[in-house]
């Protein structure tokens, strides 16, 4: 299989939020039953304009801040855990 544009995971954009202890977590949203995580897989200015809209929202809802990061390293470790 040829694949002209081949896409590879080379960083993630991630919706955290901030606990009054400093503790950090993912951010995600109950849809259709299951959880959907705030990652974005690229720094789409789009993509994380939607997805903070949402966060705001749930700022606003819970007072629990939230903070965007990005994530721009790299490493396989799958033969770490799984050979």
């Amino acid at each position: 299989m040829n694949i002209k544009n081949k896409v590879k995971m080379l960083q993630i954009t991630v919706f955290v939020s901030v606990d009054a202890d400093g503790n950090e977590g993912i951010i995600g949203q109950l849809i259709n039953d299951k959880w959907m995580p705030f990652v974005i897989g690229d720094d789409s200015d789009e993509k994380i304009k939607r997805l903070l809209s949402l966060a705001v929202r749930l700022k606003n809802q819970t007072g629990i801040p939230f903070k965007i990061l990005k994530f721009t390293t790299r490493e396989d470790i799958t033969e770490k855990f799984y050979k």
